[in-house]
């Protein structure tokens, strides 16, 4: 039987690929892909964006949590799956997680003021952000808006997002 060559992973198998242009047939081997690193972690796993930006297959990175101070946690054990083909796969967290530590002051409820279906207008109301009842909080480029149910889970895509100025929400 074949197997893939060095660097490759996959199950080969002959093929006789036909030229239609003359109708004649060559026997080709199929079906070994080249063994590649895996891409960047998503960024909503919150690491570190400087570490474990590529890794290799069948290995383990440890990153920490990006150096932010509204983010936590960490370290954070990701893998690449042994011969892995796949280009730019997103490793897999094996331990740990990086949370989000900081959280604006009050919200009020969305009320939805367009009477049309399928259609919503409104504002949102909200406080200044804090963490831990720490008002001094730095390094806060905006906020997302987004709906969530009563667990606290987010319901759909964000729809929106609102720069951080000196303003009262």
């Amino acid at each position: 039987g074949w197997s893939c060559g060095d660097s490759y992973a996959g199950t080969p198998r002959e093929v006789c690929q036909v030229n239609e242009d003359d109708c004649t047939g060559e026997m080709v081997l199929k079906g070994c892909s080249l063994v590649v690193p895996c891409g960047a972690p998503a960024a909503a796993l919150l690491l570190d964006p400087t570490q474990c930006q590529s890794i290799e297959e069948g290995t383990t990175c440890i990153a920490q949590c990006a150096p932010e101070d509204c983010i936590g946690g960490g370290p954070v054990e990701l893998s690449c799956p042994n011969l892995n083909t796949v280009i730019d796969r997103s490793p897999t967290v094996k331990s740990g997680s990086c949370s989000v530590l900081c959280e604006v002051c009050s919200t009020e409820d969305f009320v939805d003021s367009d009477a049309q279906l399928n259609s919503i207008s409104g504002s949102v109301i909200f406080g200044p952000v804090h963490k831990s009842g720490d008002f001094s909080v730095t390094q806060i480029g905006g906020y997302r808006i987004l709906f969530v149910d009563d667990c606290g889970a987010q319901i759909g895509e964000d729809i929106g997002y609102v720069e951080k100025d000196d303003s009262e929400y």
